[in-house]
């Protein structure tokens, strides 16, 4: 069983911020923003709880690429604000829009509900089928940076990780470096298991890409696309 923090509950309202990263529950994203709406945003909730609804957007001004009703988000919270547009923001939990607000901001604000499994309390159905999923993911990664670093001539020191299921479905894809395309179908995904599952093969392919680079034989991509994957979708 899992619980976010209980006044999560209670926001019904945020400032969004725009970006073209993906920030997931749990993850720890370091961020830059020059975009004077983006900085009034920051400014504008310095002396408060610091919460910010974070959507990501592919163009390269992502500020000019407005979302929808229904789209998803990540609540986070600033932890450090250098002045100068660097953030560190921990992910909180996902949100849909069910509103967008009318204010005098140059930035949106909408109201949101919290998506699906993150409403209120987790409960871990299942949970010692996810943990072995998550430890056998764990060993995937364990497997595959012991052949890059054996073929590199180096010793591997990987630590002992023994995640809970839940937030581990999502950091997988940081500790991973997925890209953010994938992210972004990790942040859509309403279960652990469909996000472990994901993870799953894409160490599985990492080792397999591994292999090959230390067989000298041809290097495979080491994740797959979702959207070809009918176990997931």
């Amino acid at each position: 069983m899992f619980k976010f923090p209980e006044n999560i509950n209670e926001i019904v309202e945020i400032p969004i911020l725009l970006h073209e990263k993906v920030l997931l529950p749990f993850m720890t994203l370091d961020i830059s923003i020059k975009h004077p709406k983006n900085l009034q945003l920051v400014s504008d909730i310095e002396f408060g709880d610091r919460y910010l609804g974070m959507m990501w957007r592919k163009l390269r001004k992502p500020e000019t690429n407005l979302p929808s009703v229904g789209d998803i988000g990540c609540i986070g919270e600033i932890t450090e604000n250098d002045g100068n547009g660097k953030l560190k923001i921990e992910g909180l939990a996902r949100f849909r829009v069910t509103e967008f607000v009318a204010t005098d901001n140059p930035y949106p604000v909408a109201k949101i509900t919290l998506f699906e499994e993150e409403a209120g309390e987790i409960e871990m159905e299942e949970e010692d089928a996810l943990r072995e999923l998550t430890n056998e993911t764990f060993l995937k990664l364990k497997q595959g940076i012991g052949i890059w670093f054996k073929n590199l001539g180096l010793k591997s020191n990987f630590p002992e990780i023994q995640p809970n299921p839940f937030p581990a479905s999502f950091l997988n894809g940081q500790l991973f470096s997925f890209g953010q395309e994938e992210l972004y179908e990790m942040q859509k995904m309403t279960s652990a298991r469909q996000r472990l599952e994901y993870a799953l093969e894409w160490m599985t392919g990492f080792v397999k890409s591994a292999q090959n680079v230390a067989n000298k034989q041809k290097f495979l991509v080491p994740y797959k696309d979702l959207s070809k994957n009918p176990k997931l979708n």
